[in-house]
């Protein structure tokens, strides 16, 4: 089932992944997106790839007028480095002035629609080891803030707070979790919305970071432009 979420210019789906492939979500899917889910080991994540895949062919076929068969899902170039293969997410067809992100975890999958960069993280909330994570994922600001927390459970959920804030920016930017997370401060002492600072060559430098509900157990972020 997916239920819709609309914030200040943007609008935000949400599903729930099944727990088997479902034939018409994997009739949507093209040949190379068949071939990949084929290719998967754990068959958890091939439905979670086909399902997410499916969604957001959905939801785009109705925010755009069209049928779900006729949405081209692609990407846009790397704003570091000018490859159109791992850049942000993009609809190449039909023509559209959209800016999309996408996020799946475990049994949940998101889809943030825009009308500027954008970037969505979800994350389902699970043990995480956070003193294994921290020096590599977390500023020296965020581990002392984790490191004021009693609770397990409590520095767990900041913790996942640091990362789909960090990852919602990233997206944002358009280069993904490849730069050095010690350096983009998340501020998980506060509630929110944040200002985070990240960018890349011809991309906004600062951003506004807003934690949002997702279905489920699960921690989520949305990054949009500072002031859009």
């Amino acid at each position: 089932m997916i239920t819709p979420t609309t914030l200040a210019n943007t609008d935000v789906w949400w599903w729930k992944t099944p727990d088997a492939a479902v034939p018409a979500d994997f009739d949507l899917l093209g040949p190379a997106e068949r071939e990949r889910a084929a290719r998967m080991r754990s068959s958890a994540r091939a439905t979670e790839f086909i399902t997410y895949r499916a969604a957001v062919r959905r939801i785009l076929a109705d925010v755009l007028g069209t049928t779900p068969e006729r949405i081209e899902l692609g990407r846009r170039a790397c704003p570091e480095c000018g490859d159109g293969d791992h850049g942000p997410p993009a609809v190449v067809h039909p023509a559209n002035d959209l800016w999309i992100s996408v996020s799946h975890t475990p049994g949940i999958g998101g889809l943030a629609v825009a009308d500027s960069p954008v970037g969505l993280d979800v994350e389902r909330v699970r043990d995480v080891r956070t003193e294994l994570l921290a020096p590599s994922a977390l500023s020296p600001a965020e581990s002392a803030h984790l490191g004021s927390l009693a609770g397990e459970d409590d520095r767990t959920r900041a913790f996942l707070r640091c990362w789909t804030r960090k990852e919602a920016v990233l997206k944002a930017v358009g280069i993904g979790m490849v730069t050095d997370l010690t350096l983009v401060e998340s501020h998980p002492e506060q509630d929110g919305p944040v200002r985070i600072t990240a960018g890349a060559p011809g991309t906004p430098q600062l951003w506004t970071v807003t934690d949002i509900e997702a279905p489920g157990p699960a921690a989520a972020a949305i990054a949009r432009p500072h002031g859009d």
